[in-house]
This record gives structure tokens, sequence and C-alpha cells, in this order.
């Protein structure tokens, strides 16, 4: 029976307990200073959205890391970086990039840690950034992510892992990608998300209850006595994989679970 819980305690290559504790955590927190610091409690609030949705990208390999590029962690940290300040949205940053990945299976740790490095050092600077774009949140963002894109570059040449071909060929993609999602991210939600940090932090009630929402949704659907088979460990995320791989086998009854190792495998095949 335990063994039973454990698995259903997994979905896509995600450690749920890790996930919900986190979660939990971060809630706790948006409620405990929500009296105290209406600025605080907002950036909690926006470090839940962040984390969770990163989570996709972390649980399930993708071509060009797609998922992994589609979440809110760099415009949330650029505008947190502006309108907070620069070492808040460094740190905002490092938390969204790294604490995710240690809840998933992908990306490899070593390129989650540059990007970490990289987006945390841009923070920094992106004040400036924004001065020189004439305030324009669109164009702030494209520079910040071009800047980005640099920086693994420059430190490919530190670390020249993998080779240049392949390096080449995945920077190249994942540019696109990254610079593609940013940018409309940027176009359609940045001027809300803009207006919650400008003239200081306005917490904002409906992201809150849709937040609140979502998660009790998930909590009550990995939690309940009728969770399906989908919620079983690496079942979501083998059925991904068979389908990139070509091998879409349709097997009834197989519910066993996926270790890191053979997932990294399969990743490995398909990228």
């Amino acid at each position: 029976m335990a063994g039973r819980d454990e698995k259903m305690s997994k979905m896509i290559g995600l450690h749920w307990p890790f996930v919900l504790a986190t979660t939990a955590v971060l809630y706790a927190l948006i409620l405990i200073t929500f009296p105290f610091n209406r600025e605080f409690s907002t950036i909690f609030l926006f470090a839940l959205i962040a984390y969770w949705s990163r989570l996709p990208g972390c649980g399930i390999p993708s071509p060009f890391f797609i998922l992994y590029q589609m979440d809110v962690v760099d415009i949330l940290s650029m505008l947190i970086a502006i309108h907070i300040d620069p070492f808040t949205g460094a740190v905002f940053s490092l938390f969204g990039n790294i604490w995710s990945r240690v809840a998933g299976i992908t990306p490899y740790f070593s390129g989650v840690v540059k990007d970490g490095i990289i987006m945390a050092v841009i923070c920094l600077f992106v004040p400036w950034i924004y001065a020189l774009s004439g305030q324009d949140i669109f164009l702030c963002m494209m520079i910040f992510t071009i800047i980005r894109r640099i920086g693994f570059i420059i430190l490919w040449f530190v670390y020249p892992v993998p080779g240049p071909f392949q390096f080449a060929v995945m920077w190249t993609g994942v540019t696109f990608v990254t610079l593609a999602v940013n940018g409309f991210y940027a176009k359609y939600f940045g001027p809300f998300f803009d207006g919650l940090l400008s003239g200081g932090a306005k917490f904002s009630w409906p992201l809150f209850i849709f937040a609140t929402i979502v998660v009790a949704l998930l909590y009550l659907g990995l939690t309940g006595k009728k969770s399906s088979k989908y919620m079983h460990q690496g079942y979501l995320l083998r059925k991904v994989l068979n389908i990139f791989s070509g091998n879409d086998e349709k097997k009834k009854g197989n519910e066993e679970s996926i270790s890191d190792n053979d997932i990294l495998l399969n990743i490995k095949r398909i990228i």
C-alpha cells in the first residue's frame, strides 16, 4: 500500500511531495505577509505563479526545451528588478530557475545553473536596460532575452559542453523559442504585471483567487481517492517520450514507475 501511495505522489517526472510542500510554504507566506507588507505578499504570489509555470518544463522533456521556456520567470524577475530592486529580482530568478528543477528531471542541472547565474546577473543591471529602452517593457524584455542567450555563448567557452555543432543547433532553436515566448508575454501580459508593481506593489486579488483555485484543484486531483492511472509516476511522461520517439505503444495495465536514469536515456535518444 505504501508503494502505491508513493507512486501516486508523482506525475510527469515531478516529485510531487516536494512540489506540494513548496506550494504550501509559498501560499502560507502570501497570507502571513499580506497584513504587514503588501510588497512581500505580492512577490510571494509571483513566486508561486512563476514556480508552477516552470514545472511542466522540468517534468516533461521537449524539443529545444519548448515547455521549459514557456514560463513567466523571466518577465517577473525583470519587472521585480525594475520596480522593487535588482537584488530581489536576482534572488527571485534564482529561485524560479533552481528550485523548480529540484522537483523535476530535465533539463540537465549544469544548464539550469548557468541560466540561473546569467539571469541573476542581468537582473542586477536591468534598471539601466529599462532606462535605455525608454521604459518600454517589450523592448526591455527583448534586450534581456538577447543578453541572456549571449551569456550561454560566453559560458560555453568556459565550459565547452556539449560539442560545438550540437551547441550551435540547440542554442539557435532555444533562442528562437525564448524570444517568441518572452515577446508574447511582454506584449500581452507585461502591462498587467507592470501595473501591479509600478508606483508601489499592488496585491491582485483576482490573481490570488486564480492561484488558489488551481492549487486546490491540483491538490484534490493528486490526493483524492479516485485519482486515475494518469497520476501514476511516469505514466504521462512515458506517453510523451513514446510519441516523440515514434514508439507510441498502447499498453494497458502497465503502471510501473520510471526512474530518472531511464527518462534521461530516452531524452538523449530524442534530442
